[in-house]
């Protein structure tokens, strides 16, 4: 019943707030779906310490039309511990730390991965070059092998959601990580 100093509710005001609670449970079930997923992913493969993903829309895109992107380098934005990279990759490693005093290198890779996304540098792993470079270095192709079948499962779990859900759950120029404890997100500039 309506009070004398109440406005009625008009269907927009309840369709609006039918959508803001589709949201809500949308960003809850899609937020326990992931946690899931990539908590299945982190037991399979206890090397993985991080997975980096990036959601934004571009400003410019040479007059194509700007739309929201989910962006996912499986050569660059998996982590892994640091022994778990064959021993030529621990160079590269000690190198990019040695430029760059902001990146810290640790044993298990975990403040490694995390800086190294900070800095916004990565060292790719050689996926396209391991059957050539390793194949004399039978435990490090292992590795590099392992590490890649990680990364083509976590590529296969992001694709199966779709952006809009990425979109409505995280929000737009925002840098996932994930860790096999919790998502947590960050603003991100794509740069244009």
């Amino acid at each position: 019943m309506k009070q004398d100093n109440q406005k009625p509710v008009s269907v927009f005001d309840e369709i609006k707030a039918l959508r803001k609670e589709q949201d809500e449970l949308l960003k809850k079930v899609t937020a326990n779906a992931l946690r899931d997923e990539f908590q299945g992913l982190f037991e399979t493969y206890p090397a993985m310490t991080m997975i980096v993903v990036r959601c934004y829309t571009p400003s410019f895109n040479d007059g194509d039309p700007c739309r929201f992107t989910v962006s996912f380098d499986s050569d660059s934005d998996v982590f892994f511990t640091y022994n778990s990279y064959p021993e030529d990759l621990h160079k590269e490693f000690e190198d990019a730390v040695e430029q760059d005093p902001e990146l810290k290198l640790d044993e298990n890779g975990i403040d490694l991965a995390k800086s190294m996304v900070e800095a916004r540098c990565h060292i790719n792993l050689p996926f396209y070059r391991m059957e050539r470079d390793y194949k004399d270095k039978l435990e490090d192709l292992k590795k590099l092998e392992a590490m890649q079948l990680c990364c083509k499962a976590v590529g296969k779990a992001l694709n199966e959601i779709p952006d809009e859900v990425m979109e409505t759950v995280f929000g737009d120029r925002v840098q996932i990580h994930i860790t096999k404890n919790e998502v947590t997100t960050e603003e991100y500039d794509c740069g244009y």
